[in-house]
C-alpha cells in the first residue's frame, strides 16, 4: 500500500494536481484514498527523500518547486551518467536482457499510440533503469537512484509537448547498438538522447 500512495502521490506531483509550495496533509490524503495514516506517513517520507517533498518544521510537508533549468542540468548528468551505463553494459548484455529492452520499448510505443502518459513514462524509466543495472556498477547505481532520475524523468515527461510516439521511437536506434553490442555507439546514442530531450523541455 505504501508504495500504490506513494506512485499515486508522484503522479498527482508530476501532472500538476499538487502545486508547487503546496502543503499536503496526511489525513486528508488518508481520508481521499480510503486507507489509515500509516502508509501515507511512510509514503511522505520516501517522497521527502525523493526530493519531491519538503518537510518545514512544525507546518508540515510541501510540494517541492521544480525548475524547467532543474529538468535541463539533469538531462546533462543522465546523458554523462547513462552513457556510461550502456558502455560498461555492453560487457555483460545478455540475449534476454535485450529481449526484456525490447519488451519495454514495445510497452512505450503502445502507451504513446494510446495516450497513456503515465504508463509510458513508466515503461521508460524501466527501460532506462534496466540498462543502468546491466552496467554492473554498483556506485553508478547507487547516485543514479540517489539523484530520483525516475522523478526527474516525469517531469520532463509532462513538460515536453513534442509528440510522444516519435519521442518513444528515438530508443529505437539505442535497441539496435546494443544488439550490434556496439559499446561505442551506444554510448553516444544515449548521450545524444539526453542532450536532445534537454532542447525539446518546455516551460
Amino acid at each position: 500500500m505504501r508504495e500504490e500512495i506513494k506512485a499515486h502521490l508522484t503522479d498527482m506531483i508530476m501532472r500538476g494536481e499538487y502545486k508547487p509550495n503546496e502543503r499536503l496533509v496526511e489525513t486528508q490524503i488518508a481520508r481521499e484514498l480510503g486507507v489509515s495514516q500509516a502508509p501515507v506517513r511512510e509514503a511522505f517520507r520516501d517522497l521527502e527523500l525523493m526530493g519531491l517533498l519538503v518537510t518545514k518544521p512544525y507546518k508540515g510537508a510541501y510540494v517541492r518547486e521544480f525548475t524547467v533549468e532543474d529538468v535541463k542540468q539533469c538531462y546533462d548528468v543522465r546523458a554523462e551518467l547513462e552513457g556510461l551505463a550502456i558502455r560498461s553494459a555492453i560487457e555483460f548484455i545478455t540475449d534476454s536482457d535485450i529481449e526484456r529492452l525490447e519488451e519495454l520499448y514495445r510497452e512505450m510505443v503502445e502507451a504513446a499510440k494510446e495516450g497513456n502518459l503515465q504508463r509510458e513514462i513508466s515503461s521508460d524509466i524501466e527501460f532506462h533503469r534496466t540498462i543502468v543495472e546491466m552496467s554492473r556498477n554498483n556506485i553508478l547505481q547507487k547516485i543514479w537512484d540517489e539523484i530520483s532520475i525516475a522523478n526527474w524523468t516525469y517531469f520532463g515527461g509532462y513538460r515536453n509537448k513534442s509528440d510522444r510516439l516519435n519521442l518513444v521511437k528515438r530508443h529505437e536506434p539505442i535497441l539496435e547498438a546494443l544488439r550490434q553490442r556496439d559499446a561505442q555507439r551506444s554510448s553516444e546514442l544515449m548521450r545524444k538522447h539526453f542532450i536532445e530531450l534537454k532542447e525539446m523541455v518546455n516551460d
